[in-house]
């Protein structure tokens, strides 16, 4: 583009205004020529920040037959008069004014050439232009570029505030009047981001994260349910690497639910349990409409179909009436324990005065939950802190005691919980949550920062993977035995092993007899008087130990080492006693999803494998070709042959562009292995309207203190006074709700 005065002329090409360089713009011109409408505004930009004021397109002309611009019309962004506003009389505080009727203006004309001259300019103005340091601020020098919203959206996904995100970026970019946008404009972008992400509604918006996700990987999974106004309540999804962790790791299972993790206020439930590593995995998640049996009965059965029907050993929850009478009903097979915590600290709300007028209460309560490990001495336990404390006629403790399967360790520790006795890991994870998911995130919000932290948490995997394979655990004593358990087992899981070991150093044999093929020990630990014993079978090698730590925790005992140390067996750990789920290799082998499919983690990554494969072929290919001109005839010759096939196993239907799928959701006609993933292929005539909105009442934002903390504060009233109704107040609940009535399940 080329401008010509009567004295000089200046180039200006577009790299110069794109970079935004301070070039001596030469006032405009009649007959000035651009090349095209756009070159025109940037260049009249561009000279409108170096003189004080921005720029609005205003008119255009255009050909109605080929729509090319004919003429248009650039003003002063203070042109023309605010129309009166009709709420006039209502607004309190009316935006200030920033038309002043300025008649600055540039207009430009289409030339038979193609070129753009102009036509009419005015450069005086009725009002005060603005300062060089404050020309960054006007609103025609505000522009977001394509990547600086690259930047905002990344912050945005990482949980990086604006205020912080926009700071960021103003020090890399040497000051923040150099961004070329400003605070205000970051957040607008974010605003209508979300808005754009939610303008088909929550149910919609649901449905086309699901959507998007089943495109991304096949084997993701998800239901909801829907009520007889085909609202929906109750949901549920694993994404493809949920599912292959349960696969590999899903014999114990953690079950809890949390508040205050969105914006409709739904009890959150996460499914997790431990890696080989010992690490917190995310199996499922769940959103309720409530917590009611039926509810968790829907939730396990589509937990269970998600997971081809694979039930966990053992599952832990807190003391809750409608979990407990869910989980038989779906897992009758499925050993339930109660959270000892959650337990503990109900004995403390019922039993309160005993724990504060008796100090050795709490010590002799704990026994019964924690030291007994058989029946009798449980029961001899029971009994004599019933009787110490004056307590036959307890009804909190006689309840307590016809669920004693599922909370005292004398009948826990012959089931499979990975050394764990409550739902702290579930606890843990769900503490974890709060530093991503807040009460005021949208649905679309919640979901992007849920993966947020279940990454997080799986990256913890990817770092002890590398101490795995790069870091040798020391011994504590170089025996064969610790060197056989360090190149099998994983770093955690060895360091227990090899306390298990230490112990059996200082484990004395009492006594052996030997009937065979049984060889009984009783064996006791140096300075203690409890005795356990180890029964070994000569035949097969079997060995059990009464403390049941190996069919507890999934390693062998102090007191078995000891025994096998004693039978000369000391080389290797008994392969039967290595658990695969501990071991390194613990990932070995393939899962399938609800489709009978290979679960890949990342169907991205095979394609990328398969392109690395055929490039190492094919350039091994061509090098050979090259070497001859028979061999490159050869290769020249096949080479339309070989893409005329490939495009014969390729042609495919022409994937249109991605759309909202129907909110029509498909109905289960009693088929339980029904997958949910294909919702969008199987129609009925159900229409899901939106999500069921939950009536609650705030309580405040304040942690749920235990009864242990609560009981550190002194109480300042001795008893609830009543109030002017003559109502005594309660205790209330953090979320108050109304149940939903009939519900039929849809997918």
């Amino acid at each position: 583009m080329t401008t010509n005065n009567s004295n000089v002329t200046h180039t200006l090409c577009d790299k110069d205004m794109d970079n935004n360089l301070n070039i001596a713009q030469p006032s405009p011109y009649l007959n000035m020529k651009f090349d095209t409408e756009g070159h025109a505004y940037t260049w009249y930009n561009e000279y409108a920040k170096g003189i004080g004021f921005s720029v609005r397109r205003e008119y255009v002309n255009k050909n109605k037959e080929t729509g090319v611009i004919t003429s248009r019309r650039f003003v002063c962004f203070k042109e023309g008069i605010r129309r009166k506003d009709k709420r006039d009389m209502l607004v309190k505080k009316p935006r200030k004014e920033t038309r002043t009727g300025c008649e600055a203006h540039m207009t430009i004309g289409l030339q038979p050439n193609g070129k753009y001259t102009i036509i009419d300019f005015e450069p005086n103005h009725n009002h005060k232009l603005a300062d060089q340091s404050c020309a960054h601020i006007l609103p025609s020098q505000r522009q977001i570029a394509p990547a600086q919203a690259i930047e905002f959206e990344l912050a945005d996904d990482s949980g990086i505030r604006p205020k912080l995100a926009f700071e960021l970026m103003g020090r890399r970019a040497g000051g923040r009047e150099n961004l070329g946008y400003l605070q205000q404009d970051q957040k607008n972008y974010l605003r209508t981001k979300r808005k754009n992400a939610l303008k088909y509604g929550e149910a919609g918006s649901l449905l086309n994260y699901f959507h998007n996700q089943l495109l991304e990987n096949p084997s993701f999974f998800f239901k909801v349910q829907t009520d007889i106004e085909d609202q929906i309540t109750n949901i549920f999804w694993a994404d493809a690497k949920m599912v292959l962790d349960y696969g590999c790791f899903g014999d114990v299972l953690f079950f809890d639910t949390t508040y205050r993790t969105n914006k409709e206020c739904r009890p959150f439930g996460a499914f997790v349990g431990l890696n080989h590593h010992y690490q917190q995995v995310v199996f499922g998640a769940s959103l309720l409409y409530d917590e009611t049996a039926a509810s968790f009965e829907w939730l396990f059965e589509t937990f269970l179909n998600c997971m081809s029907g694979k039930k966990p050993k053992t599952i832990y929850t807190d003391q809750d009436a409608a979990m407990a009478k869910a989980i038989p009903l779906v897992m009758p097979e499925t050993y339930h324990r109660i959270c000892l915590w959650h337990m503990y600290q109900n004995a403390l709300k019922h039993l309160n005065p005993l724990f504060k007028g008796h100090k050795s209460f709490g010590s002799d309560f704990k026994k019964c939950i924690y030291d007994c490990e058989d029946e009798d001495e449980f029961f001899n336990a029971w009994e004599d802190l019933l009787n110490k404390y004056d307590l036959c006629g307890n009804d909190w403790l006689q309840g307590l005691l016809k669920i004693k399967e599922k909370w005292a360790m004398a009948y826990g520790r012959q089931y499979f919980s990975a050394g764990k006795k409550s739902t702290q890991l579930s606890e843990s994870f769900n503490a974890h949550l709060r530093d991503y998911l807040k009460s005021d995130l949208d649905l679309v919000q919640f979901f992007k920062h849920f993966q947020r932290a279940v990454d997080d948490r799986r990256y913890n995997e990817v770092l002890a993977n590398y101490d795995m394979s790069q870091k040798i655990p020391r011994l504590k004593v170089n025996v064969p035995l610790l060197q056989h358990a360090r190149d099998v087992y994983t770093g955690t899981i060895f360091d227990m092993f090899q306390d298990e070991y230490e112990k059996s150093l200082l484990v004395i044999v009492d006594r052996c007899v030997q009937t065979e093929p049984i060889y009984e020990y009783k064996v006791s630990l140096c300075g203690h008087s409890r005795q356990q014993t180890i029964n070994f079978t000569s035949i097969d090698g079997t060995i059990s130990c009464s403390c049941k730590n190996f069919e507890f925790v999934g390693i062998l005992c102090g007191h078995a080492l000891k025994v096998l140390d004693d039978l000369k067996m000391k080389l290797m750990i008994p392969e039967r006693y290595i658990l695969k789920r501990w071991t390194k290799n613990a990932r070995a082998g393939f899962v399938t999803d609800v489709h009978g499919r290979e679960i890949q983690e990342n169907p991205k990554l095979e394609v990328g494998a398969r392109y690395n494969n055929l490039c190492n072929t094919y350039v091994k290919l061509v090098g050979k070709g090259a070497a001859s001109r028979e061999a490159c005839d050869l290769l020249e010759n096949n080479a339309s042959e070989l893409c005329a096939k490939l495009e014969e196993i390729l042609m495919v239907q022409s994937p249109s562009e991605t759309q909202l799928p129907s909110l029509t959701m498909c109905h289960r006609n009693g088929d339980d292995n029904a997958m949910a993933a294909n919702v969008f292929e199987k129609q009925s005539n159900k229409q899901v309207k939106h999500l069921k909105k939950r009536v609650v009442v705030e309580r405040g934002k304040s942690r749920h203190k235990s009864c242990i903390e609560k009981g550190k504060k002194k109480r300042s009233q001795s008893a609830q006074v009543p109030t002017s109704s003559g109502v005594i107040p309660t205790t209330c609940h953090p979320l108050i709700y109304q149940a939903p009535q009939v519900i039929f399940i849809y997918c």
